[in-house]
């Protein structure tokens, strides 16, 4: 009795539709339902026209039918139900059902029957409906889910896995597919192990198992064997109870990224190097405008045999040796002085054809493949002419026992995806000059390091490391880039991206004559912060015949301008010097002295103060080191004839 109460203190709304032609059944039914704690919404019909309207438009939990009915039964509103597409539970509750017939209902879909004379198991059969139904449409429901999550699972660019609780491949989408290249029929049974092969994974995935999470870099190997660098993650898919139903892993390849990566810090690395190389080779050159222009001035007064003659000249043949290098450092450092025009690279390649046999030997076969209306580049002829031949002694050691040199031209346009896969390099058009050989070839480890100064892979004393790093200046320099392509045993392939310009190329013009007399007698101001640069200034000048004033800064040098009585016909004059620079100190001098002309010099390069912003460009420069006579001829040619000098105005 207290369970009967307990049971109807609490109401349920029921919405059910009768099919029953007599209602003293419906109202028995209700009664049943409504002392077990149902609160119920009914319709009532008795045809199939009534019962199809009231399915097609009534919102029901589920339908309570009697077997045998006026014209028609139970199994026939079984299969209008069935054609509705509703999902709604069928009981029958009728008199009597046979066996055979019982069967058979239930194949086509009711859920139960209850006799009329034991109505006491209806609320039973009801609640079975009810969970059977609810049952059915949290599946639905799932499987309406899991068809959606595999949509996106496989449309989603990642590539992703579904593994089973204990951690076996189960599902995979097509980019995990493409990034592995196993099926998932190859992997199913397998953990991760499979394509894994760092020491310690397994420990880790073991604890991913237990209740962890995983998302790291690592490294996978490939059905094919290729080695990739991944971003691998891993975390679980729970149930309500909490019970791991799968687990989820993102694959990411990262190859891309990580080369892009080591690209840009090589990049930064390089320009750091070139700062500092070109630093130092500016600093040395000072010193060795010294030590050339000294033992030039010895050999102009010591005679021939002398023994302080021959110290003098090996002095100079080292001085000069020196100065090689740090044209070289300042080629790597692109503070070079370059005289780009516009150029055929043909016509370059041509003209260096024998040169490049003679570096070559007669081991190495030359092969060109010259490109069919190949654009024009806008570089200097003189240093492409020297890329060649570093790229050729480069090959030629490569290549001991011979081999092919092979130099090819191309147009090339240059799209978005490979500049993103080639760091800093925009699109455009390019000329693509690209020098290859079948020589030894390089590791990863040796291409990483070939660009940068003094590094060598030759025995000690048989190179300085400076003719690839001379190569990586001036394609940089010259805006170009510069890629190479090399395995061990397969040789190397160095190409180079020079931008595309549209015009004709230009002529050389011939060389201009030295100046035969580089005697003088006009009043000179030279300025210099460097000490020893300036007295050698001073004392050839001197020999020469000018009379020369020297300051060692520009304040100073202000100072003796002002106080001079005499007109001062050229101020040769450092760059870059503290406090004030050299084209500072020339603006003020304008002022001062109008008439008086002016020769910069400097160790940096005439591009690098050209592109600091120093000098304007076509102002007389020297570039350092310098020797005596190419002194005496520069400050000549600056101030012109001398019987013109007091003639000649400033510009």
């Amino acid at each position: 009795m207290s369970g009967e109460t307990s049971s109807s203190s609490v109401t349920r709304p029921l919405r059910v539709l009768f099919v029953d032609d007599c209602d003293d059944d419906v109202r028995l039914s209700l009664r049943v339902l409504e002392k077990s704690g149902y609160e119920i919404l009914k319709d009532v019909v008795e045809t199939p026209e009534q019962f199809a309207r009231a399915l097609s438009s009534g919102d029901y939990d589920l339908i309570l039918c009697d077997y045998r009915l006026p014209g028609w039964n139970g199994g026939d509103v079984l299969a209008m139900v069935r054609d509705s597409g509703r999902e709604l539970p069928v009981v029958l509750v009728t008199g009597t059902l046979g066996e055979e017939t019982a069967v058979e209902m239930i194949k086509l879909g009711a859920v139960d029957f209850v006799l009329k004379h034991r109505l006491s198991r209806l609320p039973v059969a009801i609640e079975r409906a009810l969970r059977e139904k609810q049952m059915r449409e949290e599946r639905k429901r799932a499987e309406e889910r899991l068809h959606l999550f595999g949509r996106i699972l496989e449309s989603s660019t990642e590539a992703i896995a579904i593994l089973t609780p204990e951690g076996h491949f189960n599902k995979q989408n097509a980019a995990h597919r493409a990034l592995t290249e196993y099926s998932i029929e190859e992997l199913r049974g397998h953990t991760p192990d499979l394509l894994v092969g760092e020491a310690g994974f397994q420990e880790q995935w073991q604890a991913v198992l237990a209740g962890g999470l995983m998302a790291q870099e690592l490294r996978i190997r490939t059905k094919s064997g290729r080695e990739k660098e991944v971003e691998l993650s891993v975390f679980s898919i729970t149930g309500d109870a909490g019970q791991v139903l799968c687990f989820v892993a993102i694959v990411r390849d990262i190859s891309e990224r990580r080369r892009l990566q080591v690209q840009l810090q090589q990049a930064a690395k390089m320009e750091a190097v070139g700062r500092l190389a070109g630093g130092v080779a500016h600093d040395f050159n000072n010193l060795l405008n010294v030590i050339i222009g000294y033992s030039e001035l010895m050999l102009e007064r010591r005679d021939s045999g002398d023994f302080l003659e021959r110290g003098a000249r090996e002095i100079h043949k080292a001085a000069d040796r020196a100065a090689g290098l740090t044209r070289q450092l300042l080629a790597f450092s692109r503070q070079q002085v370059l005289e780009p025009k516009v150029l055929d690279l043909h016509e370059i390649i041509a003209e260096m054809k024998d040169l490049l046999l003679r570096m070559l030997g007669e081991e190495v076969e030359l092969v060109v493949m010259p490109a069919e209306d190949l654009g024009r580049v806008r570089a200097d002829p003189g240093q492409i002419g020297q890329v060649l031949m570093n790229l050729a002694a480069n090959s030629r050691d490569a290549m001991p026992q011979g081999g092919r040199f092979i130099v090819e031209t191309a147009n090339v346009v240059i799209d978005e995806t490979f500049s993103a896969q080639h760091a800093d390099m925009p699109p455009g058009s390019y000329v693509a000059l690209s020098v290859s050989d079948t020589g030894s070839g390089m590791s990863s480890e040796t291409r990483s390091h070939i660009f940068e100064p003094f590094f060598t892979t030759k025995e000690k004393g048989k190179g300085t490391g400076l003719g690839l790093a001379t190569v990586y200046g001036i394609v940089k320099q010259s805006g170009g880039y510069i890629w190479v392509y090399s395995e061990p045993d397969l040789g190397a392939t160095f190409k180079l991206y020079l931008p595309r310009v549209d015009a004709q190329p230009e002529r050389l013009p011939p060389a201009a004559a030295p100046a035969a007399n580089c005697q003088g007698s006009e009043t000179l101001l030279v300025v210099e912060d460097e000490d020893g640069v300036r007295l050698l200034v001073r004392d050839y000048l001197r020999m020469k015949g000018y009379t020369v004033l020297e300051a060692g800064h520009g304040e100073e040098a202000l100072r003796i301008a002002g106080e001079h009585s005499g007109e001062i016909s050229l101020m040769i004059t450092d760059v870059i010097m503290p406090g004030m620079n050299g084209r500072q100190l020339a603006e003020r001098m304008a002022i001062l002295r109008p008439a008086m002309k002016v020769l910069y010099m400097s160790g940096y390069a005439e591009t690098a103060v050209y592109r600091k912003g120093v000098l304007e460009p076509g102002a007389p420069f020297l570039q350092k080191p310098f020797g005596p006579p190419d002194l005496g001829r520069k400050v000549r040619d600056v101030l012109g004839p001398e019987r013109e000098s007091s003639l000649t105005r400033s510009v």
